[in-house]
């Protein structure tokens, strides 16, 4: 499966990302664009690549997850528009990519939900990321 601005597999990776992160964390077996089709290989890569991103963003599930779809460089530009004046809820709306913004509210809402299903207690966000500016 392969998105209209070319990311692929079930992770959805640019093979731009999927090099970089490749050569980031040394994994083995990967030589061209076309192996992202290969679900073993893409999770590999994607996963490697969520940590990446969650650990530049200190592990905030918001810039993260944001980074995932949009890119840790926009992220890192929207961060600096909003210089630390709007809480967690006017920065997820302020994400000027519809696609992003729907992204990160669903990435939130769906782990609530498994979190719930999962016998845990649901929240949205952290209270980290509900108690910082952004």
């Amino acid at each position: 499966m392969k998105s209209p601005v070319g990311a692929s597999g079930l992770m959805q990776i640019m093979p731009g990302t999927a090099t970089h992160t490749v050569k980031m964390f040394s994994i083995p077996g990967y030589s061209s664009p076309g192996q992202l089709l290969d679900p073993e290989t893409n999770i590999n890569i994607g996963t490697s690549y969520l940590q990446y991103v969650y650990q530049q963003f200190g592990n905030n599930r918001i810039f993260s997850s944001a980074a995932y779809n949009a890119g840790p460089g926009r992220v890192r530009t929207w961060l600096g528009n909003s210089a630390g004046r709007i809480d967690a809820v006017a920065f997820v709306e302020s994400i000027p990519f519809s696609e992003t913004r729907g992204y990160v509210k669903n990435v939130l809402a769906y782990d609530a939900y498994y979190r719930y299903f999962m016998g845990d207690k649901p929240t949205l966000m952290s209270a980290t990321e509900w108690g910082r500016r952004y």
